[in-house]
This record gives structure tokens, C-alpha cells and sequence, in this order.
């Protein structure tokens, strides 16, 4: 037999292993048969995608070039090289190679792709969103490429394109629990939650343990506001899921949980160290202190705010304005993003900041390149809200950590150092409710300063008019039963709740039966959220009086109330999630209307409604209460945020 008739049989034997299982002896196989012709392409193809398999990335890349330097083109090789170059971070040779297999033959799909995917990695999203445009024209695109197309259109806000991809790759795709729940994710963010419900029913059908399917539907549960049983979900999909994604999941069944109103506040932080102490013992290193060095020539401390949450989102609302006040000469400012939804607000932080994008990386790449940004301070932005980073900052990172804004909570972690806050929100009685060290500033730690605001408008005529714009997850039964108490005591008001959520059957049932008991439900008026945020400002005009939630305050809502000239009432807690309102009406010289129980709460709201001489002068006077004053200085923020981070 030939040499090369030798290689041909070797060749053949690598693949019937291959088949086999034996990826041992088919690697011996493939490598015998070069070993006597160098140059089989086909037998390099082989070889590379078995070392991909086995998690040899680089000796798949090296196998895959060798190949295409002897002229390989063929779709598959083209593929395989792409994939793999992508795998390990070469984003521009992937999506030069995936484009040259989208040309390359009848077999394009896979191209298409990984041209979609590698484009969206690089951060051109445009072209991503072209290539997935010219992809799916027609009617000849696969269930994997429609599905491909709905992540990118998602993943910049095209929530109807998104649907429709979706909905086209599970007509494809019937069988496949991933497309299902790509589509109930979507459906999510659009607000339309019976169908979502829905689509994540039928991923979970098809896929009963799937931790990604469980997942989604705990995502679901906390956004229409069943938070207990979505901490139930999270804790059931961390049983299933391997260590690093059971601490994700952990951090949202921590979310799920300080929005429950019948968790008592030492289990609640009991909870959160206990994440903590798994977060470190997961970790690959231990959790010791970095060396205390300077980390940058410049003479500049580097401060790196760490989010997923750099788009049009309350957290960025709350810090822009902040992070432009920063002195530069001091500070050097970079903003790491593990985001994947890419929207206006983002790419204006893009190109006025220094930016490093961690999204799509796993947490271990995402730990280096934090690691070679060589920061001086963290501060991270979500605590266990939202896509969390904080599982990236264990081992330590940065000499300094600390956690702001995103989170009304300890982080449980011990490599968070500080905790931003005032005496208001966090009085010295609650430092035993944290791990973290709290940096106590001398005035609310947030600022709110909005460039388009409507005018503050006379009250329409109308009923006294109560209402809450908060989100529903805040809507907790102690809430709704505050709420129906309220109307109870004041018969000729009605309530206005906005939120958008509204439209969901379960959701709507769980909010009238709370008043259906005080006889009160036809005084409640449920709202969608308005199209425009500039809309939900100008919706404060039919409101008199804004009632915040209990355990879980607003926020964002209070601080637009207060813009509109609507006073809030709030009931204060033994968690700090229930302490933010004393903080921000505080700040606008109305901290009495945080209030101690439920029964100041009723009578508070009962008093302030009736007292419209008192309400008209607040509608001409709040705004410029919040824009003179602490809330709409962000520069006196800035300058004690850098106090801090100086040490």
C-alpha cells in the first residue's frame, strides 16, 4: 500500500473511532495519517474539530490555519476556523472567515451565523443587524439562523424583529427548548407576559431540567411581581446547575427575596453572607487583599464602574450625570460593560468615556481583562440586581471595591469593602445588616438630573387622585394591602397604578383582589406604561399624591414624582430596601412623610390627600426643591464619591 493509501485508512480509522466515542484513538489516527501526508486538509478539518471538542482551542486554531494556508476554502473548513477563532477572542479574523464561508458554497447558514455573532462581539451591531437582515431575506433561512437573528435584534432593543425571528425558528425548531425560551425571553422585555408565560411553559416542556428554561421563568416571576415564587424557581435551577452558574442564580433568588415581604431581616442578610461564603469558596484563588500599589503612571487614580446596566436603564440615569462630574485631572474614568443589550445611551457612554466590553466573555476572561485594566477602585453598579457582576470581583481585583446604586442591600461578598450611603438610608442600627464597611456621605448619595423634563402642569380636574408608578415586583401584598386601606379611609379618591405588567391576566387578578376586600377595586384605575418616558413624567399630572411600596421603596419613581411636583408617602422598614425614601424626601425637606408602620402610613396619606392648599404649593415649589438642591447637584456628589475613593 501507498504512502498515501496509508494515510487514506488512517484517516478512515480516526473517523470510525471518532464515531465510536474513542476520541483518544481517532486523535491518534488523524495525527498517524499526517504524519505521512502532511498536507490532507480534510484529515486537518477532522483533527481541529476533534481538538475543539476536547477544549484545545488553540491547537484547533493552529490545525485549522495550517489547512487553510494550504488553500483549504470549503464552507466546513471555513466554519470551523471561524468558530474557533471567535472561541478565543480574534473577532476580526472570525468575521473575515465567516463571511468568506458565507460565499463559499450551498451550505451557508453556519456562516451567517457566526458573521451575525462575530460582528455583534466586535460591537458593530449595525452590520450585525445588516448581515442578519440579508441573511434572513426570503424564505430559505434555517430555524438555527432565525434564531441567531432574533439574539442580535434583541439584543439592540428591535423587540418586534426580535419576536418575529423567534417566532419563525420555533415553527422551524418545534422541538428545540432554547428557541422556545429565546422567544419567551423576548416577549418578556416587549410586556407581553401571558404570551411569554407561554413560550417559557413550552421550553419547559420540552426540557423539564433545564437550568436556562428555569431561569427565564424566575425572570418572568419577578417581573410580573411573584417574587416568592420566583426565588423557589432560582433555588430549584441552582440545585441543577453547575457551581458558577448556581451563584448567579443564587444572586437572583437574593433579589427575588428582599422583595418579599415576609422575610425577616436578620434570615434576609443571613442569606446574602451565606452567597458570599459560596462565592469565595468557588472562587479558583483565594480571596485575599491585592498589594497596595499604584496602578497607574499618571498620577490619576483609575476608578472602573463595573455594570451590566450602561444603556437606557434607572442606574445609568442616576450615574451619568455623576461620572461627567468627575475631575479628571485626579481620576481616570473607565466604564467595563458585561451588558448585552446595546442601545442610543450606550454607544453616547462609548465614545464619551473609556470602555471595555465584557460581554459575551466568560467570567474568567472577564476577570482578565478587569485585571489588566489595573484598577485602583471598583465600584460595581448591580449587587444582586439584573445580570450581577459581582461573582467577577471574587477573587479580589482592585485594592478598593466598593458597591453603589444598583442594589438597596448588602452584597454578602467580603471582597466588597464599602457600601455608598447616608445616615438616612442607613443609620448606624443597621451596620450589623451589612458585611461591607458603609461609606456615610454628607448628603443622599444620589442625583438626578434630567435633560428633557416636561413642565409641571396644574392638576387635571378629577377625583382626589393617588397613585404609584412603581414597577409590579414591588407590589407586594403588605403594598397592595397599604394601598387598599388608603382608598378605604379616603372613599371619594381613586388610584392610579401604573406599571407594565398591568396587561398580564395573573397579574391584574393579584392587584384587584387586594382591593376587592375593602370593597375598593372599582376605584382602581390599571395603567400600561407610557410609550415614552417623557410621557410617564407628563402621566404625574393627573396624580395628587404618590404612594411608594414597602418593603422594596422607589427610587427612580420618587425622585420623578417629586420633579412633577407630587409629594410621596412612604413607610420606613428594618431592611435597608425600605430605608431609601427617608434619604430622598429627606433631601427635598419632606422627611416627614417617611413614615414609621402601616397605620402612619394610611393616616399620613389621608391628611396630605385632603390638604389641598398644602398639595398646590408643593406642585409650584418641588421642582425646584429637587433641581436647587442635593438631588440636582451632581458635582457635590462627584466631589465626596472621589473623597471616598481617595481613601
Amino acid at each position: 500500500m501507498t504512502r498515501e493509501g496509508d494515510a487514506d485508512a488512517l484517516h478512515r480509522q480516526g473517523k470510525e473511532r471518532l464515531e465510536a466515542g474513542d476520541r483518544d484513538g481517532a486523535e491518534a489516527a488523524f495525527r498517524a495519517a499526517l504524519a505521512l501526508d502532511p498536507d490532507r486538509t480534510a484529515t486537518l478539518n477532522n483533527l481541529g474539530n476533534l481538538l475543539a471538542a476536547r477544549g484545545d482551542a488553540a491547537g484547533a486554531l493552529s490545525t485549522f490555519e495550517r489547512a487553510y494556508a494550504l488553500g483549504s476554502r470549503t464552507a466546513v473548513l471555513l466554519t470551523n476556523y471561524a468558530r474557533t477563532a471567535l472561541a478565543l477572542d480574534r473577532v476580526e479574523d472570525a468575521a473575515r472567515l465567516a463571511e468568506e464561508a458565507v460565499g463559499a458554497g450551498p451550505e451557508r447558514d453556519a456562516g451567517h451565523v457566526l458573521l451575525i455573532r462575530a460582528l455583534g462581539r466586535k460591537g458593530d451591531f449595525e452590520a450585525a443587524c445588516r448581515a442578519a437582515e440579508v441573511a434572513c431575506a426570503g424564505n430559505a433561512a434555517s430555524g438555527a439562523l432565525l434564531n441567531e437573528a432574533g439574539l442580535i435584534f434583541d439584543r439592540v432593543g428591535r423587540k418586534r424583529d426580535a419576536i418575529r425571528a423567534f417566532q419563525q425558528a420555533v415553527s422551524l425548531l418545534p422541538e428545540e427548548a432554547a428557541v422556545a425560551r429565546n422567544l419567551g425571553d423576548a416577549l418578556r422585555r416587549a410586556g407581553e407576559f401571558d404570551a411569554a408565560q407561554a413560550a417559557l411553559e413550552r421550553a419547559l416542556a420540552l426540557a423539564p431540567g433545564s437550568v436556562d428554561g428555569l431561569e427565564s421563568l424566575a425572570a418572568l416571576q419577578i417581573t410580573t411581581g411573584d417574587c416568592e415564587e420566583a426565588a423557589a424557581t432560582a433555588a430549584h435551577a441552582a440545585t441543577l446547575a453547575e457551581p458558577s452558574r448556581a451563584l448567579e442564580l443564587g444572586s437572583m433568588r437574593l433579589f427575588a427575596l428582599t422583595h418579599v415581604d415576609s422575610v425577616a431581616p436578620d434570615v434576609l442578610f443571613e442569606e446574602h453572607v451565606r452567597w458570599g461564603q459560596l462565592a469565595t469558596r468557588a472562587a479558583s484563588t483565594s480571596a485575599e487583599a491585592a498589594p497596595e500599589v499604584a496602578r497607574t503612571k499618571s498620577g490619576r487614580k483609575r476608578v472602573v464602574y463595573l455594570s451590566s446596566d450602561f444603556r437606557d436603564h434607572v442606574v445609568t440615569r442616576f450615574l451619568e450625570p455623576v461620572i461627567a462630574a468627575h475631575d479628571r485631572t485626579r481620576f481616570e474614568i473607565v466604564l467595563a460593560s458585561t451588558g448585552s443589550v446595546v442601545d442610543a445611551v450606550t454607544r453616547a457612554l462609548r465614545e464619551r468615556f473609556a470602555w471595555a466590553d465584557l460581554a459575551g466573555r466568560g467570567r474568567e476572561d472577564a476577570r482578565r481583562v478587569l485585571r489588566e485594566l489595573l484598577p485602583d477602585v471598583i465600584v460595581e453598579l448591580t449587587g444582586h440586581s439584573g445580570d450581577s457582576v459581582l461573582p467577577l470581583l471574587v477573587p479580589r481585583i482592585a485594592p478598593l471595591q466598593i458597591t453603589y446604586l444598583g442594589y438597596p442591600g448588602t452584597t454578602g461578598l467580603g471582597t466588597i469593602d464599602l457600601r455608598i450611603t447616608d445616615e438616612p438610608c442607613d443609620p448606624t442600627w443597621l451596620d450589623a445588616s451589612y458585611v461591607e464597611r458603609l461609606a456615610r456621605l454628607e448628603r443622599t448619595p444620589w442625583a438626578y438630573v434630567l435633560q428633557h423634563v416636561p413642565p409641571v402642569r396644574e392638576r387635571e380636574a378629577g377625583p382626589p387622585t393617588f397613585g404609584c408608578f412603581n414597577r409590579a415586583t414591588k407590589l407586594s401584598p403588605t403594598t397592595l394591602h397599604m394601598f387598599a386601606r388608603v382608598l378605604s379611609a379616603v372613599p371619594e379618591a381613586r388610584l392610579v397604578l401604573r406599571t407594565r405588567c398591568n396587561a398580564a391576566s395573573a397579574v391584574r387578578r393579584r392587584i384587584l383582589a387586594a382591593f376587592e376586600v375593602f370593597g375598593a377595586a372599582e376605584r382602581v384605575v390599571l395603567q400600561d406604561d407610557a410609550p415614552s418616558f417623557e410621557e410617564a413624567l407628563a402621566a404625574y399630572s393627573s396624580i395628587d399624591v404618590a404612594l411608594d411600596t414597602f418593603p422594596y421603596h422607589g427610587t427612580t419613581t420618587t425622585c420623578d414624582a417629586l420633579l412633577m411636583g407630587v409629594p410621596v408617602v412612604s413607610r420606613l422598614g428594618a431592611v435597608p430596601a425600605a430605608r431609601v425614601a427617608a434619604s430622598i424626601l429627606g433631601a427635598v425637606g419632606l422627611r416627614e412623610l417617611a413614615v414609621d408602620d402601616a397605620d402612619a402610613f394610611v393616616a399620613t396619606a389621608r391628611d396630605l390627600i385632603r390638604d389641598t392648599t398644602r398639595l398646590a404649593d408643593l406642585r409650584a415649589t418641588l421642582r425646584a426643591r429637587v433641581t436647587a438642591g442635593a438631588i440636582g447637584d451632581p458635582r457635590s456628589l462627584a466631589a465626596e464619591l472621589e473623597r471616598t475613593y481617595a481613601g
